[in-house]
């Protein structure tokens, strides 16, 4: 198929360059020739005759000629005459030095031409080879230093050290993640698990209903989830909803006005670290599809690496984590929130200041395949993909956009899955 493709593309090429060509030539031609001026000798003859005949009108005022001489000199003229426009007809055209117009219409079809074959060569370039994109900008650590000082601790004072750390493999190159993620089996020794979330939107949508389809479908029926809300009564109307309310695993839970969560509705990542500490579990997003069982992953603590190409200020989004009822790690970043926005890298740094091991992070295949080139497509990409290296991911982030309206294979293949 490439051979095909390359040959395609080789007499696409040939055929621009022919046709650039074969255009500057008409132009050079068409727009450039014209009439020269004579040779030196040529036009010292033309002169001469031009000269002699001056010369006869001359004679012909002073002095009256009689018709035999006037026949002969109109003869003579005559014939000087048809020699001279016979020599200019005859002369030879010769190239005229190139206008600006010329120059500037030659320039233009250049360009076009050299445009369209760098687009194409462009095209033949990312037919064999792949090209990363997942850059950021930001500003150099001269200008915009990463300051770590070693902070006190607030809830970990008697945390004990310990000697080891966990090592999980987040490595963009290839399918090194997503192989290390297929080692990872379910167990058949399952803990109940409460699962957490919060709707805050105008509707509850069907893509919403997915998302706790899917928990309902991949995970153990040990576990249960809580949708956290301030307002239920669209909820409750929502005929989505309704479709999925009699599940004795799906709870709503209405967050009453004397609760402390009232308070800090506005700040989303201290309801979510407040609700965990309170009663443990796993919190997730409402844009995501569950793929796998995760009770393998639930016996430590963890947060789901931000992207595969996080920044060191944005390792973490918050977006799926799980802590133990009354955590120290939670502790310590509910403490931190009134101080910082940055919460979770600011006291993951301040346990290793202090040579304690830090909550684990989940690699960026486990919990977002879809974040770099070597993963997963979008879920707004209608595309082929390897469903076998799908299935070693534990969750897929959708990240909707409000210019995104249809949902591609990946999102089709999951949900069809589940339903």
């Amino acid at each position: 198929m490439f051979c095909l493709a390359a040959v395609f593309c080789g007499l696409f090429i040939g055929g621009c360059a022919g046709f650039a060509a074969e255009a500057v030539s008409s132009i050079m031609i068409t727009a450039t020739w014209g009439p020269q001026p004579k040779q030196k000798k040529e036009q010292e003859e033309v002169e001469e005759d031009e000269s002699e005949m001056a010369s006869i009108d001359r004679q012909s005022e002073i002095e009256e000629p009689d018709e035999s001489v006037q026949s002969s000199s109109s003869s003579l003229f005559r014939g000087k005459e048809s020699i001279t426009t016979a020599r200019q007809q005859s002369t030879p055209v010769l190239i005229q030095p190139l206008t600006k117009i010329h120059h500037s219409k030659i320039l233009l079809y250049l360009i076009k031409w050299g445009l369209i074959t760098l687009f194409t060569l462009f095209i033949l370039f990312f037919i064999p080879y792949n090209f990363d994109l997942n850059a950021h900008v930001y500003l150099k650590e001269w200008l915009s230093p990463i300051k770590i000082t070693q902070e006190p601790l607030i809830c970990s004072v008697n945390v004990a050290v310990e000697s080891h750390a966990s090592i999980i493999p987040s490595i963009i190159d290839h399918d090194t993640c997503f192989e290390f993620a297929s080692l990872i089996h379910t167990s058949n020794k399952t803990v109940a698990t409460t699962f957490h979330t919060h709707w805050a939107s105008k509707t509850f949508s069907e893509q919403q209903l997915n998302t706790i389809r899917s928990f309902l479908y991949t995970q153990p029926p040990s576990s249960k989830l809580i949708v956290w809300v301030f307002d239920d009564g669209p909820l409750k109307q929502s005929k989505y909803w309704q479709t999925i309310s009699s599940d004795n695993r799906v709870q709503l839970r209405k967050i009453d006005n004397n609760d402390d969560l009232t308070r800090i509705k506005s700040n989303k990542d201290l309801l979510q670290l407040t609700i965990l500490y309170r009663y443990g579990g796993v919190w997730f997003d409402l844009d995501v599809l569950f793929i796998r069982d995760l009770s393998p992953l639930l016996d430590r603590e963890w947060m789901s690496q931000g992207s595969c190409f996080e920044s060191k200020p944005k390792r973490f989004k918050g977006g799926l984590m799980h802590f133990f009822k009354d955590s120290h790690y939670l502790c310590e970043m509910i403490s931190t929130a009134s101080i910082t926005n940055d919460i979770y890298s600011r006291v993951y740094d301040r346990y290793l200041t202090h040579g304690i091991k830090p909550w684990a992070i989940l690699p960026w295949c486990y919990a977002d395949p879809s974040q770099c080139d070597t993963g997963m497509p979008g879920a707004f990409q209608s595309v082929t993909f390897d469903e076998n290296k799908l299935s070693n991911a534990f969750v897929y982030r959708l990240h909707p956009s409000w210019w995104q309206f249809s949902y591609g294979s990946v999102y089709k293949y999951l949900v069809g899955s589940f339903k």
